[in-house]
């Protein structure tokens, strides 16, 4: 199995359309199409194709190797992660974890990856609950590059409460939630760097509320 082949494969195995992997990979669907031929991308764009679609490097260059990385069991004790704020509730099962690149190019939760790539512990008792890994840093310090929030899109809005929303002309955002009137929010960064905005409900392809936050730890 060559390298085209090996995409091929992982493409079909992610349950999104080419063209929303596309989307992910900010590039052209005609592009992945010739990646997905007789092409082979630069080496930054392979480990961008190997995040996106979350398998591994090694194997999508070589074939050596599992596909998908490990999945932690839904059973196992979180050893390795660490829930920010109080610890005193007990963890009652695990959510699947996406990217922040699925995330974004999800236009609705049912367009989210159908495979995932981990799973942590939560709290959350909701049935559509997930993780998402986060990258940037908007909300620091409330939370770092690599923290990952679980999000129940079934959580009522609040305001002041955390949420993760999709905006239709722009990527995925977390931010503080406010809301101005029935049809406008506010949404806050906690680094001053980043602005606060003021969007109408019809710009958003989806708003989540954010039930926990956990940060991972080496140990």
């Amino acid at each position: 199995m060559n390298f085209n082949e090996r995409l091929t494969r992982a493409v079909q195995s992610d349950g999104r359309t080419k063209d929303a992997i596309a989307a992910a990979m900010d590039i052209h669907p005609p592009m992945l199409s010739r990646w997905l031929k007789n092409v082979q991308p630069r080496a930054a764009a392979i480990e961008k194709l190997a995040r996106v679609l979350n398998v591994s490097v090694q194997w999508l260059l070589t074939g050596e190797g599992e596909m998908k990385h490990a999945k932690v069991q839904e059973d196992a004790a979180p050893y390795n992660v660490r829930m920010i704020g109080p610890a005193k509730d007990i963890f009652i099962h695990s959510v699947p974890v996406v990217s922040w690149a699925h995330a974004g190019a999800a236009v609705s939760y049912e367009e989210l990856p159908a495979h995932w790539q981990d799973r942590i512990p939560t709290t959350c008792k909701g049935r559509r609950a997930f993780g998402l890994m986060i990258e940037g840093d908007s909300m620091v310090p409330k939370c770092e590059p690599g923290d990952i929030v679980t999000v129940d899109p079934d959580l009522e809005l609040r305001n002041g409460c955390l949420v993760v929303a999709k905006l239709k002309n722009d990527g995925v955002v977390l931010r503080r939630f406010t809301r101005v009137d029935p049809q406008k929010v506010k949404l806050i960064a906690y680094n001053s760097l980043y602005p606060s905005t003021e969007h109408l409900l019809s710009d958003f392809h989806w708003i989540y509320p954010v039930h926990s936050t956990f940060r991972r730890e080496l140990i």
